[in-house]
């Protein structure tokens, strides 16, 4: 899910280190990167990296540690405040959102990647529009958080720093699935597996926030390659998660459907009270 610069993936996660961590040796990052983030990278490439950051003054380095720069976090902080204020009024997010009972909205996208940034911009809104600070969410599988973890784990982080609480269900257990449901240590996070649940086995993802539903049915061929691997991976040297991360690229037509319906939202809930 959403990055702090997409395009550099490795800047954007050295930066949520600094964030939650005021000052680091590029020893103790490269070891937190390897640990942490599951990075492969050598102690050369960071420091490349390391050194554009600080000709870009984003950080700085004093003492051995590297920390934020000030000076770019104060414009950084001008940025937001100044984006919030274009996108995040309350006039702005109804534009997107069915508010009324019964209504509903579709959004479509060429792959899973590209429906990523709607489908998370669309759940950002929603803590707006609901009085319910607990959120339940059900996937067939754990595939973002298998192929998609850093960015999974950042949308679970501002949706709880938004006092939004997460219970997930996985709907299968095989080893992937059992391994995936470990992947995410987020408070305010919790995560089961069940094998006896309603909905769908394969290719479905649902969230209830509130009145609101929201609800993707994944391509039958984007399906049946994510299939593929928990039908056949018994052990994590088996499993290849860039060939796992690239299913999220495949071309073929995407959609969410949200909808508001109170009814239909109380009776949903009702599958999760067991497991949590």
């Amino acid at each position: 899910m959403a990055t702090f610069n997409p395009l550099h993936p490795l800047q954007s996660t050295i930066l949520e280190v600094l964030t939650e961590q005021q000052g680091i040796s590029v020893a103790d990052l490269h070891a937190k990167l390897k640990k942490d983030y599951g990075l492969k990278l050598s102690v050369q490439n960071l420091y490349k990296t390391i050194g554009k950051m600080l000709d870009a003054q984003m950080l700085i380095k004093t003492q051995g540690k590297l920390l934020l720069n000030l000076v770019w976090l104060s414009h950084l902080t001008h940025f937001v405040e100044a984006a919030k204020r274009t996108y995040l009024t309350a006039e702005e997010a109804t534009i997107n959102l069915p508010l009324k009972d019964d209504e509903r909205r579709e959004f479509y996208a060429e792959s899973l990647i590209g429906l990523d940034p709607i489908w998370n911009h669309l759940l950002i809104k929603l803590k707006d529009f609901t009085e319910d600070r607990t959120w339940y969410v059900y996937d067939s599988h754990p595939w973002y958080v298998l192929g998609m973890r850093e960015t999974e784990t950042r949308l679970y982080k501002s949706l709880v720093s938004e006092g939004i609480n997460v219970q997930m269900l996985y709907g299968n257990d095989t080893f992937l699935d059992k391994y995936g449901n470990k992947r995410v240590s987020v408070k305010g996070f919790r995560s089961a597996i069940t094998t006896d649940s309603p909905f769908l086995k394969e290719g479905y993802a649902l969230w209830v926030c509130g009145e609101h539903i929201v609800e993707c049915i994944f391509p039958d061929v984007i399906s049946r390659n994510f299939q593929f691997f928990f039908q056949t991976v018994q052990s994590v040297e088996e499993f290849e998660p860039e060939l796992f991360s690239d299913i999220f690229k495949m071309r073929s037509k995407c959609k969410i459907t949200i909808r508001r319906s109170a009814k239909e939202s109380k009776a949903l809930i009702k599958h999760w009270m067991k497991h949590f």
